[in-house]
């Protein structure tokens, strides 16, 4: 990157950053697995718990972290694919320095995992 975010300057920046990086990585894993048992309808969460439940059967993650992994599909945790689109998509939702940094240190194993397999 050219320029350096910080937490406190750049919340807004970041929070979308993340959001697109799990994407990505998602989509990475989707295409390099193969994993044929996502559908073009699925959403990111969907996604997301169907790389997981693959990685955990192959055993690239435990019980523990699939748990994990499979509360983006659930509205109101804290670790939800819906925070990171409010993140995105409302004015009215504030971004946490704090939150950010507790979900990156949730979902980067996932994303390594996603962007290496």
């Amino acid at each position: 990157m050219q320029f350096k975010l910080n937490f406190s300057e750049h919340p807004n920046a970041i929070s979308v950053l993340l959001r697109v990086l799990l994407e990505l990585s998602v989509d990475n894993y989707i295409k390099e697995a193969p994993l044929s048992t996502v559908n073009e309808s699925d959403n990111l969460a969907r996604k997301a718990a169907k790389v997981a439940d693959d990685m955990y059967v192959k055993k690239m993650i435990d019980k523990k972290y699939l748990g994990a992994i499979n509360k983006l599909r659930q509205g109101e945790n804290l670790i939800s694919m819906d925070t990171l689109n409010r993140y995105v998509h409302s004015s009215n939702f504030n971004v946490s320095p704090e939150h950010l940094k507790m979900l990156w240190g949730t979902l980067s194993s996932f994303v390594v995992l996603c962007l290496t397999t």
